[in-house]
């Protein structure tokens, strides 16, 4: 298996196109992040790829400063700086900054890439650090429970796994040919916990179709778009 750095500067060349099969999916989020938002002046992308959305949704809330953080520097050159961005090729564990953010994106299972629980726990805790005390923190992740999307059948394959507690539950395998990575889909509640740790509350959560972008009722129908707020200390 290769890493999430090694698989995505493999795919960067392809990753435009690759992304047009969920464009509807991709587009609603970024304008529910938008109608959300409205204006920040300083937003910080973590796992921006090729800097697309976050372009669209930094050029929408107007903000005035703009930090990219992606580990593939393959993905990442696919966006030039300007006097507005600041491009760091690295992961967001290591970002190293006094800067504080009012909006904060992890957007399109970003979260699912960082491999190791205790990965993405301290992913979360940083992002929290660098969120500003009344700033908004967004997080999307795919939801292993998406009968909607992924399927009656596997979906109880998945619960099964969940019951017996499987070592490998919510672990998967994207990619093709010699180009294969593992990703972490996550379970209701599984975030919680994580976000507790980190000092952040849920403010608002969106189950989101994963074809069609619309909003739904319940989790068994769309991925999960998280809305978080920090603690008052």
């Amino acid at each position: 298996m290769r890493s999430s750095q090694e698989y995505y500067d493999d795919i960067a060349g392809e990753y435009r196109q690759m992304s047009y099969g969920k464009q509807a999916f991709l587009d609603a989020v970024d304008e529910y992040v938008i109608e959300k938002i409205g204006h920040a002046d300083r937003y910080l992308d973590v796992g921006a790829g090729d800097g697309y959305r976050s372009v669209k949704i930094a050029n929408r809330i107007q903000a005035e400063k703009v930090v990219l953080v992606d580990n593939s520097p393959v993905m990442i050159s696919k966006l030039k700086p300007d006097d507005r961005i600041t491009i760091l090729v690295e992961s967001i564990a290591n970002v190293v900054t006094d800067e504080r953010f009012d909006l904060i994106t992890c957007l399109w299972n970003v979260l699912a890439h960082i491999g190791e629980y205790s990965d993405r726990v301290a992913a979360i805790k940083k992002i929290s650090e660098l969120l500003a005390d009344d700033g908004t923190f967004v997080l999307d992740v795919n939801n292993r429970f998406n009968i909607a999307y992924y399927g009656f059948k596997e979906v109880m394959k998945n619960l099964t796994a969940e019951l017996e507690n499987d070592p490998k539950k919510g672990w998967f395998t994207v990619g093709a040919g010699d180009n294969l990575s593992e990703v972490y889909i996550h379970a209701p509640l599984e975030i919680d916990p994580i976000l507790k740790d980190a000092g952040l509350y849920i403010d608002d959560l969106y189950y989101v179709d994963y074809l069609t972008g619309e909003r739904k009722e319940t989790f068994f129908e769309g991925q999960f778009l998280y809305f978080l707020k920090k603690n008052e200390n």
